[in-house]
C-alpha cells in the first residue's frame, strides 16, 4: 500500500540523486555502462549538424562489423544503404527534430555492405 509506494519513491529519488546532472558526465555514464553488452548500442549528438555518431559498443561492431575508428565521428547516415526504408528514416529525422522517443524498425547497411535488417531502433 501506501508504505510501499513511499519506500519505491525513496529508492527513484535515491537513484535521480546518484545521476550526474551534467549531459557531457551523464553520457560519459551511459557509454560505459553499455560498452560490453551484446546488442548494439550507438550514441550519436542530436545537437550538431549531421548528428554525428560519438560512440559504438562492443555489440554494435560485432553486428555491424564497423570498429570505432571506421563510425566514430560520422553521420548515421553511414549506415543507410539502398535498401534502408525512406519512411523509417523520415521517422527517425523527425523523432531526433523533435526529441521524442521511437521505435523503428531498419534495414542497415553493414561494413562489407551487406544489408542485414536490425530488429529495432529505439531513440531516446
Amino acid at each position: 500500500g501506501d508504505a510501499r509506494h513511499a519506500q519505491l519513491g525513496s529508492l527513484v529519488a535515491a537513484c535521480r540523486a546518484s545521476l550526474p546532472n551534467d549531459t557531457d558526465e551523464w553520457i560519459r555514464l551511459f557509454i560505459s555502462a553499455v560498452h560490453d553488452l551484446r546488442v548494439g548500442v550507438l550514441v550519436c549528438d542530436t545537437t550538431l549538424p549531421g548528428a554525428p555518431i560519438l560512440s559504438v559498443n562492443a555489440g554494435f561492431t560485432t553486428i555491424t562489423g564497423y570498429t570505432q575508428s571506421d563510425i566514430v565521428g560520422q553521420s548515421c547516415r553511414k549506415l543507410q544503404g539502398p535498401l534502408t526504408d525512406n519512411k523509417a528514416v523520415e521517422a527517425i529525422r523527425k523523432a531526433m527534430q523533435n526529441a521524442s522517443e521511437l521505435y523503428v524498425q531498419v534495414t542497415k547497411l553493414r561494413s562489407h555492405g551487406w544489408q542485414g535488417k536490425w530488429d529495432e531502433i529505439a531513440l531516446r
